[in-house]
């Protein structure tokens, strides 16, 4: 009984992860809010001052595309790797998933974490609308 009950808390957290990820302004609002404890060095790199000033057809754009957008040109091939990671859901649940399994203890619920994973996120896009 109770690995289920810490497959069901992990799969809402990785949902709840992607879509404060995704679909909102979590990462952006509490990282200007916690600005003067951020390194001033990251803090540009995150590029989040021009995120929240940004206007036209960029409003569009989540915060991990704007971000991937923004440093897609780089020559720095680990840093692109890395964005784009981060800015596509279906690698980003991926790697949430490998890392539950991992906490877990089994890899074999990676799979579980991952289609479960999507459809928490996906439902809660669809209520919190």
């Amino acid at each position: 009984m109770s690995i289920l009950i810490l497959l069901i808390q992990e799969i809402f957290l990785i949902g709840l992860i992607c879509h404060l990820w995704y679909y909102t302004d979590f990462f952006t609002m509490y990282a200007s809010l916690l600005a003067k404890f951020i390194p001033k060095r990251i803090y540009s790199f995150l590029l989040i001052d021009e995120f929240t000033n940004r206007s036209g057809e960029e409003l569009r754009a989540s915060y991990p595309f704007y971000i991937y957008q923004k440093y897609s040109l780089s020559k720095n091939k680990i840093l692109i790797f890395l964005l784009k990671l981060v800015s596509c859901p279906i690698c980003f649940t991926t790697w949430l998933s490998i890392f539950a399994a991992i906490t877990c203890g089994n890899l074999l619920y990676m799979g579980v974490f991952f289609f479960f994973g999507r459809l928490a996120d996906s439902l809660l896009k669809y209520f919190l609308k």
